[in-house]
């Protein structure tokens, strides 16, 4: 695949459950805001996500062409193809992968609609980022 270059800036990470995600990604709460991270994974428990998806797809359908970059953070491969179908999700810029190693990262990458444009980021904070093997 092709690399392309992110200016992120400063991310703001912030809970999917908040009521604020779109007044954050369309840079009304903070006008320099370049990018944003709505977390589905550890900064919500996990009898939260039902309702922090649902918070998410109102804040889709309310983002703007002119807004910070928006990233997801889902908790799995089948919540990532959950977002994805959701109306809106092509305003985002990509997504944010948790706890990536080689055994779980083609699941994630097949979630993804075939010839996307999103940029993925895969976060490696497993114990296998410190084996040489694994990597």
């Amino acid at each position: 695949g092709m690399l392309r270059h992110l200016e992120l800036g400063a991310s703001l990470y912030v809970p999917a459950t908040r009521a604020d995600l779109a007044p954050l990604g369309n840079g009304e709460k903070y006008p320099g805001l370049r990018s944003v991270i709505f977390c589905l994974e550890d900064a919500i428990r996990e009898e939260e996500a039902p309702r922090a998806l649902r918070c998410l797809e109102a804040a889709l359908r309310a983002l703007r062409p002119t807004r910070a970059m928006c990233f997801v953070r889902p908790r799995s491969p089948r919540m990532l193809r959950d977002v994805v179908q959701m109306s809106g999700s092509r305003l985002l810029a990509g997504f944010v992968l948790p706890k990536v190693t080689r055994h779980n990262l083609d699941e994630y990458l097949d979630a993804l609609p075939r010839g996307h444009a999103y940029s993925v980021l895969p976060v490696l904070e497993t114990a296998e980022a410190y084996d040489e093997r694994e990597m």
